[in-house]
């Protein structure tokens, strides 16, 4: 059985597709091996430096420690307020030992927490 020419032509078109895909995956590949080979290198950790991402990793387990252990407001108009972690976990337990009343309370919570407030006053007015 011959093929027509419509057929041929068809089959043509296909092969280059096919030829088109391949080359252009094999051109991504190629300019991606490119990129990695040719990656920057990454800072060497000198005494200096690690100095200061010791530094800067205590001042943040410090801020943490306080922020995990300590009362404080995070919104005072809104009512809100970062509790101890512990004290928090037995506040929590406390009011969800009855569940059907903790839910019940838990939207007029998320209401009061995500009210807008009014917007500030003008300094010049």
């Amino acid at each position: 059985m011959k093929n027509t020419p419509r057929q041929f032509i068809q089959t043509r078109a296909a092969a280059a597709l096919r030829w088109i895909v391949a080359c252009s995956v094999a051109a991504l590949f190629g300019v991606l091996s490119w990129m990695v080979i040719n990656r920057p290198a990454p800072l060497k950790v000198d005494e200096e430096r690690s100095r200061v991402r010791r530094q800067y990793f205590e001042e943040m387990q410090s801020s943490n420690r306080i922020a995990l252990t300590t009362y404080g407001w995070i919104d005072s108009r809104r009512g809100i307020v970062r509790l101890p972690l512990d004290k928090a976990m037995e506040m929590s337990v406390s009011l969800w030992r009855d569940p059907a009343s903790a839910r019940s309370n838990l939207l007029e919570r998320l209401a009061k927490a995500t009210v807008k407030l009014p917007p500030k006053p003008n300094i010049y007015e």
